[in-house]
């Protein structure tokens, strides 16, 4: 302002030459003194490191720590005087190494945090010169140690921590407990005991003592902590009384079964106090269908050694002969219980036959058996038979009659050269029945109806249709079985190349391979483009003759005129976003314009990395700002360009520069885009009106080259903003197909799929697409050739019998990169059951990388073959991981499954179970070594009583990658013929390495 007034004073006072010049020296001087007072006050001593800033604090000199504390500090100006200038950005530095400085974005101040004990020099610099240090010395605080708790307490253990004062003690501290068996030693010093050294968990050190063999004994229980500090609360004492064992039962059986009483058995273990009990419960099935046993008789069971008994006898009206009674069995303990209920049920008869059998059917001769048990052999069965065509709706019980034959474990008889009127193609109705002063019951449908042939051939069927291949079925009746005496060729030609062709006269010939109650033919060399139309010729002749269901005739030969078209199948995507109802992006939000030019799609700027193949693109192509097309992104080449298609495979409607257009998740679960509801959010959406309903199906959708719309469907799966929730069923009735069509559930992952992988790196993960069930089967797959990659299933809640996938006649069908786990209380619970009986042509199925795991609870599995081909085609596992389930695999029926390259480490029951056998068992890990007992056609390279610990890198959080010099490491068989990855994608070396994860 003074500077102001002299330059006004020199323009209005000219003449005044001396006044003016002397009031500008006068404020240039001022200026002058200005500029010196400032460049006075940046002198070193004026720099000081402070407490606080806007100089409230005082000066930091030195500063004693410990580890846990930090300290702020300040650099602060000042003038001669000592007043605050102001805060001022300097140069921070520290040295010794025991802490770190973190220093503000302005210079103005730093945190120093200890890390280590010791000294560190902090300091600060103007131009490049050193204008204040401190000292600050870091030591560790005395350690507090509190609050002793005893929890979990077993018959055999229980579980210990402590509270730790986490900035307290030093690197060095050791938390240790000591225990002792009062009830052993009384008076005994836990310090002369047994130890187990707690481990650090946050706040608290824990510890788990276990192994214990007395229960209902009391333990005296001392914590000691020492470390190079004072330590404050050491010792701590305590004492504790073990539970009791728990009373845990198994494996029901009834025997002793007569018209009027019946006997049960259940072996048990533990509850070594004598103080647990078992009940009896029972009801009349066959009075009250439906009835629950625990609402009916109750008697106390007797213990023995191992097991519990009693004996039901004098039963009479309303329980009679032949009732079904339901029973089950419970455990009572104050310790506990397992296994508990157990629930069957008997029949009040001690001749029970079931499962009726007709086999060997000709012209004039068939075979009958039926199943039975017996406790003793004086039980007796009969066969009844009438002619239906002579006589429709007769009775069999007042036909003729046969005594039938009794075997070790069947009654069977042959009846032999009928004669008229029991002529060709006649049917006939039979009966069995048994009779036995214990009591009989037939068990099941003991009727059967059927014809006076060797047997009666469906409609044949095409499969797996290739430019190279194809698969002919025809299946005959179940009641009847040739006597290997029929001759079943087929014939082909290219009627497209050939027009004229005459696949008899001029077509190759094949001979069947004859499949469970059918014959089929895997044609290899076929020689055709897609859209070629194939003719096919069927020749059937059988001296003892055989019916035809359509056209509905007796015949000794037939030859059926086919035909197929080669398949050239289009691929269409869909997305699924559990959750996920609102737009994924709009024109407003993100990318701009858009442009489809073919099949691209371009946006000005970039969209989000969480799109990707499958998301439905609506948006205006006519220009007039309201939305009239939709289609659908089947790659993505980058956030700003992707491919695309029309709802149904097609070229998409093109449009430059659209700036009306939203993204969706098509579907927003699995189980609705199974059954073709689309996505609620855009149901919702009144911009998009009349484009909604984009999949025209219900529940499924002919996608067959033959007859349906030959595409291939890919089912791209997102995470979400919760947990898709099955149970998502996908239907062999509503998804037709052949086997030249497939299914692809996957979750998408890599960078032509999506901008950021939706798909689990091996461990669970919340943060990626997982699917949740807890009843019935989480994902029911009942179509054949399809494939599911990439998925976390997850079995929960208490309910039991909760599968996690089914796999029904998926021939050709592919598992793999999935992890399945429980957490499921329930009992009977399965990952994968594995049922095969379409058997047609190649039915092999394979189960690979997959990792599951603890499938814990009573009489659950990891793997359940229910049924599969009788060849070496069925079920294929291989490289999997299977850990911590009650049975790792079973296999009910027929040879034919494959074990190779898999890690079994099994929990309370058993890694193999063997009632149908098993196909080969190659380069597996065990567990146990009942391998070395089960059944297979080969066997070699297995490893057997192999422990998780020697295995896995942190089994605790259920990491099952492999440790360096495990055992899997280098140890598996060569399957690259079949695959050359891992379940994360790492390209698999030879040797192979065991297991789901190649190290």
């Amino acid at each position: 302002m003074v500077k102001e007034l002299c330059n006004i004073k020199y323009l209005l006072n000219l003449f005044a030459l001396i006044i003016v010049p002397l009031f500008c020296i006068s404020c240039s001087s001022e200026v002058s003194v200005d500029i010196l007072k400032k460049e006075k006050s940046r002198q070193p001593d004026h720099f000081y490191i402070e407490s606080q800033n806007d100089g409230q604090g005082i000066e930091v000199l030195n500063s004693n720590l410990f580890i846990g504390e930090s300290i702020s500090l300040y650099s602060i100006e000042r003038d001669d005087r000592g007043d605050f200038v102001g805060n001022m950005p300097v140069s921070w530095a520290s040295s010794g190494g025991v802490g770190n400085l973190t220093i503000a974005l302005d210079g103005k101040s730093a945190l120093f945090t200890p890390v280590l004990t010791g000294q560190s020099i902090v300091s600060i610099s103007v131009n490049n010169k050193v204008v204040k240090t401190i000292k600050i010395e870091v030591g560790h605080r005395d350690l507090t140690v509190s609050n002793l708790q005893l929890s979990s307490i077993q018959s055999d253990g229980f579980d210990i921590s402590v509270d730790v004062d986490v900035d307290g003690g030093s690197g060095s501290k050791s938390i240790t407990a000591y225990y002792c068996n009062q009830t052993v030693s009384p008076g005994c010093d836990p310090l002369v005991g047994n130890q187990e050294k707690l481990v650090s968990s946050g706040g608290t050190y824990i510890g788990s003592i276990t192994g214990l063999v007395n229960p209902m004994d009391f333990y005296n229980i001392t914590v000691e902590s020492v470390d190079s500090v004072p330590v404050i609360g050491s010792q701590l004492s305590a004492s504790i009384q073990l539970g009791g064992s728990s009373l845990g039962i198994s494996n029901i059986s009834s025997s002793a079964m007569t018209s009027t009483g019946f006997t049960i058995n259940v072996d048990f273990v533990g509850d070594s106090e004598v103080n647990g009990s078992v009940t009896l419960y029972y009801c009349n099935e066959t009075d009250s269908p439906g009835c629950d046993p625990l609402l009916g008789t109750s008697l106390l069971m007797s213990r023995g050694v191992s097991d519990f008994s009693i004996t039901v006898a004098g039963l009479s009206a309303p329980n009679n002969e032949g009732d079904e009674i339901n029973i089950s069995v419970i455990a009572s303990d104050p310790d506990g219980t397992n296994g508990s209920p157990l629930t069957t049920n008997v029949f009040l008869a001690d001749l029970q036959i079931r499962n009726l059998n007709v086999t060997d059917v000709t012209d004039n001769d068939f075979n009958v058996k039926v199943d039975f048990i017996e406790s003793d052999s004086d039980g007796s069965v009969v066969l009844y038979y009438c002619n239906e065509t002579d006589l429709p709706g007769c009775d069999p019980l007042s036909g003729s009659s046969i005594a039938m034959n009794r075997l070790s474990s069947t009654f069977e008889v042959d009846v032999v050269e009928l004669m008229s009127p029991n002529d060709f193609g006649d049917e006939l109705n039979i009966q069995v029945a048994a009779i036995d002063p214990d009591g009989a019951v037939s068990i099941g449908n003991l009727t059967k109806t059927f014809k006076l042939v060797d047997f009666a051939l469906q409609d044949p069927s095409f499969h797996n249709i290739t430019q190279t291949t194809f698969n002919l079925h025809i299946s005959r009746t179940s009641n009847g079985e040739t006597n290997n005496n029929v001759s079943v060729l087929t014939y082909w030609c290219n009627r497209t190349d050939n027009p004229s062709c005459d696949p008899l006269v001029s077509g190759n010939v094949y001979t069947s391979e004859e499949a469970w109650q059918a014959w089929s033919f895997a044609i290899t060399d076929l020689v055709a483009d897609p859209g070629d139309e194939i003719s096919v010729a069927l020749e059937v002749i059988d001296v003892d003759g055989f019916s035809q269901i359509n056209p509905s005739n007796l015949s000794y030969s037939a030859v059926y005129n086919l035909s197929f078209i080669v398949p050239n199948p289009k691929d269409i995507f869909r997305s699924v976003g559990p959750g996920q109802t609102l737009p994924l992006v709009t024109s407003t939000t993100n990318g701009g314009n858009l442009t489809i030019t073919g099949s691209t799609l371009s946006f000005t700027n970039p969209i989000l990395d969480q799109n990707g193949v499958g998301d439905a693109l609506f948006y205006d192509s006519s220009g007039d700002g309201n939305i009239d097309n939709v289609a659908f992104i089947t790659e993505r080449i980058s956030n700003g360009q992707y491919r695309l298609s029309s709802f149904d495979g097609g070229a998409p409607i093109p449009v430059f520069s659209s700036s009306v257009w939203k993204i969706y998740r098509a579907y927003d679960s699995l189980a609705s885009a199974a059954s073709g509801s689309e996505n609620s959010g855009i149901i919702a959406d009144s911009d998009l009106a009349g484009l909604q309903n984009f999949d025209t199906w219900v529940e499924g959708k002919d996608i067959s080259a033959q007859t349906g719309s030959d595409e291939n469907w890919n089912f791209a799966l997102y995470a979400g903003n919760q947990a898709d929730i099955g149970p998502v069923h996908f239907k062999e009735n509503k998804w037709i197909k052949d086997k030249g069509n497939y299914i692809n559930i996957f979750t998408v992952d890599g960078s032509n799929h999506v901008g950021v992988s939706q798909r689990h790196s091996g461990v669970w993960s919340d943060n990626h697409y997982r699917l949740e069930g807890n009843s019935g089967n989480v994902l029911y797959i009942e179509t054949n050739r399809t494939v599911v990659r990439g998925l976390q299933i997850e079995v929960t809640g208490n309910s039991g019998n909760t599968t996690g996938i089914y796999s029904r006649n998926n021939s050709e069908g592919l598992y793999e990169k999935n992890i399945i786990k429980s957490t499921s209380s329930g009992s009977a619970n399965k990952a994968i059951r594995f049922y095969n009986y379409s058997q047609i042509g190649p039915d092999r199925s394979l189960f690979l990388n997959n990792i599951i795991y603890n499938f814990d609870t009573l009489n659950s599995y990891a793997f359940l073959v229910e049924w599969q081909k009788q060849t070496d085609q069925s079920a294929r596992l291989y490289n999997n991981t299977f850990y911590n389930n009650y049975n790792s695999i079973e296999t009910e029926t027929w040879r034919s499954t494959h074990l190779v390259n898999n890690i079994i480490i099994t929990g309370l029951g058993t890694s193999l179970i063997e009632t149908g056998g098993w196909y080969s068992i190659y380069n597996n890990i065990f567990n146990d070594d009942l391998v070395t007992s089960q059944t297979a056609n080969n066997k070699a390279g297995n490893l057997t009583n192999i422990s998780a610990s020697s295995i896995f890198v942190d089994i605790n959080n259920e990491d099952f990658r492999l440790i360096p010099g495990a055992i899997a490491n280098d140890s598996g068989r060569d399957m690259t013929v079949d695959y050359n990855e891992d379940i994360i994608g790492t390209t698999r070396n030879l040797p192979f390495d065991i297991g789901a994860f190649e190290y």
